[in-house]
């Protein structure tokens, strides 16, 4: 997979969401001081990281919310662009930001369905009309309130998070730390939501084989660039009810 060809990707959505807000993209950046109130690149907030995740917004953890979490090196430019994303969709459309505080963090909701869609492309397609809060140097965008209710919980201190899991540290440690893209499971976990993205038949077989399914107990993938193009490793655990053991290492 050449690296190019996601970047074309985010250069053609980002001309599309300018195109949405009556914009033109700039070029070059302008440094701040002189850019204040006036056309500017509405997107270079956007860091070096994003992430998606699943989060469980019930006590049984059968029901999820999908998240995702990007980075932003600068606090303030997040917000100051995101607050002229707004402005510029009131001018063009009556629709309005709600917004309300939860422990000190303020949630915007925008009722326009496929605007972030649009605004993120295909990363975005389980987003209908999600709300967002700015925490620390990251944005946080979900369809579930419940789930951003517990990203901020999480950043509190109110609730613990996977780095705080030492099965999860433990395994971690098979890859590098710095990589383009990393996917993990804990399939236990994730289990009970999964019948729910299936048709029927397939969430019934998928049900009569739980047992071998969450045998593979942490999956991970990474993703690695090398000269132009991206190297993968893979592994995952096989813990059956005899003990654990790393089935791939690749």
């Amino acid at each position: 997979m050449k690296e190019d060809e996601g970047f074309q990707e985010y250069e053609k959505t980002q001309d599309q969401i300018a195109g949405f807000l009556g914009v033109q993209r700039k070029d070059k950046k302008i440094d701040r001081k002189r850019r204040r109130g006036k056309d500017v690149d509405y997107f270079d907030w956007i860091g070096q990281e994003i992430g998606m995740a699943l989060i469980p917004v019930n006590k049984k953890g059968d029901k999820q919310a999908y998240v995702a979490i990007i980075h932003s090196p600068d606090r303030e430019n997040a917000q100051h662009d995101l607050d002229k994303i707004e402005k510029k969709i009131r001018h063009r459309s009556p629709v309005r930001f709600k917004e309300y505080e939860y422990q000190n963090h303020t949630i915007k909701y925008l009722k326009l369905k496929g605007f972030f869609r649009l605004f993120m492309g295909k990363m975005f397609k389980q987003f209908d009309k999600p709300k967002y809060a700015v925490l620390d140097d990251f944005v946080i965008f979900s369809n579930d309130t419940t789930a951003l209710h517990r990203m901020i919980d999480v950043s509190n201190g109110k609730l613990a998070n996977l780095p705080m899991n030492s099965e999860y540290r433990q395994f971690f440690r098979k890859f590098e730390s710095n990589s383009n893209y990393f996917l993990y499971t804990n399939t236990p976990t994730l289990f009970p939501f999964l019948p729910g993205l299936l048709d029927k038949g397939s969430a019934r077989t998928l049900r009569k084989n739980e047992k071998l399914a969450t045998s593979f107990r942490q999956v991970g993938l990474q993703l690695l660039s090398e000269d132009g193009y991206f190297s993968a490793k893979l592994h995952v655990e096989y813990k059956p009810s005899g003990g654990k053991k790393s089935l791939f290492n690749r």
